[in-house]
């Protein structure tokens, strides 16, 4: 029995994956590389699946069309396997790919973390849903695939909760490429776009009116960054927000967060239900207040609220423009808010200049204070992540 195929690999793919298996815990890895039989689809997708593998991971040394036939094929035939294509990403391959039912598109010129990460959420899949549909399999050890679910809230309008959101999200795809979506919940306003220097062909409206559509297709609405972060950002007309439900919205980020390491939510000002419903489903809140007096209760306000609600997710406390001097020390406000300031982001000229241009303010201008305490805030994130999965003892996919 084996656990993986490699269908038309190359030779340098085929040594890394072997060398990351661990056959004794997820089965034998084998190769196949049979040209001729791509003549008939339906027979090579049989001779493929004859050892009922986890996973199947056709390409790279294969023409796309043939590669996006097979795996058509593959998930036609065989739904319980999961399907991924080994190939160079581009947002048209991603759409041909997640349209023919390829979980996953692997870069074969990847990192080995990458590739591992990739590889061990085709297997979590393809147990999920063998398990769905009663399929008979002996259970396998796999890592758990749910992300962490960051949400950026602030009580007031102008506190720089996008900055944050952006430069958090694009430190942390610098970090893990290719596994950190950030998503614009401010459906009216939201200008994670611009600040982003992006130009959305779909957003969180297009994803919600697909909603009948393959979960992975979701990907197919994501917007790629510079530094592969991928970004679901808001309508660009404010009257399609009206048309986004509440509950298709929180499906949607839910179901990335399965996708995906890292699901960063940047949200409208205050507490609307879309927030407070995504803040419930949070694994993170990053409460933004600026030093002024209104910030400071609101954060409390929305805290009490956070409470009463019963949301569990681990709150940080952010301080933006935490060198102003308007009256209010630091130690005055983590004292009236009952929160430790888990990062200050001082004030700077290069922030308003960075949202202008379109570039975050980490690339902008990096050795500046406000990019410092940004890129302080995303690695205490990453390391809170590595605690709690230190304690877990969660099993990765690699010997």
């Amino acid at each position: 029995m084996s656990g993986l195929v490699l269908a038309f690999s190359t030779d340098r793919f085929h040594t890394i994956v072997a060398s990351l298996y661990d056959e004794e815990a997820h089965g034998e890895i084998e190769r196949f590389a049979d040209v001729s039989a791509l003549r008939n689809p339906d027979a090579l997708a049989a001779r493929l699946a004859v050892s009922n593998p986890d996973v199947i991971a056709v390409g790279p040394d294969l023409p796309s069309a043939d590669a996006l036939v097979l795996v058509r094929e593959l998930d036609r035939l065989y739904p319980e396997i999961s399907v991924v294509l080994v190939e160079t990403p581009t947002a048209d391959l991603w759409r041909a790919a997640l349209l023919a039912g390829a979980r996953d598109i692997i870069d074969p010129a990847s990192d080995v973390d990458t590739i591992v990460a990739a590889l061990d959420r085709a297997s979590g899949l393809a147990y999920e849903r063998r398990e769905s549909i009663g399929a008979k399999r002996p259970p396998v050890v796999v890592t758990a695939t749910k992300g962490r679910m960051v949400v950026v809230i602030s009580p007031k309008g102008g506190s720089g909760k996008t900055v944050i959101a952006t430069n958090v999200a694009v430190r942390l795809a610098k970090r893990f490429p290719g596994d950190v979506v950030l998503v614009d919940l401010d459906l009216q306003f939201g200008d994670v776009a611009s600040s982003l220097g992006l130009t959305p062909t779909y957003s969180m409206y297009t994803a919600t009116q697909a909603s009948g559509s393959e979960a992975a297709l979701l990907k197919a609405y994501l917007t790629p960054h510079s530094s592969q972060l991928l970004v679901l950002c808001a309508p660009d007309d404010p009257t399609e927000a009206d048309d986004v439900k509440e509950g298709d919205a929180v499906r949607i980020v839910q179901e990335l967060a399965r996708l995906f390491a890292w699901v960063i939510i940047d949200t409208g000002a205050g507490l609307d239900d879309l927030t407070l419903a995504v803040a419930e489903a949070a694994s993170d809140l990053i409460l933004v207040s600026s030093t002024d007096v209104p910030s400071v209760r609101g954060i409390r306000k929305e805290s009490m609220i956070m409470d009463q609600l019963g949301v569990r997710a681990t709150r940080h406390f952010v301080l933006n423009r935490s060198d102003a001097k308007v009256g209010l020390s630091p130690a005055d406000i983590s004292l009236a808010t009952g929160f430790t300031i888990a990062a200050s982001i001082p004030s700077s000229r290069s922030v308003p200049t960075s949202v202008n241009v379109g570039v975050a303010i980490i690339d902008h201008d990096g050795r500046n204070s406000a990019s410092r305490g940004l890129s302080a805030l995303a690695d205490l994130l990453v390391e809170s992540e590595q605690n709690t999965t230190a304690r877990k003892g969660l099993r990765r996919f690699r010997k």
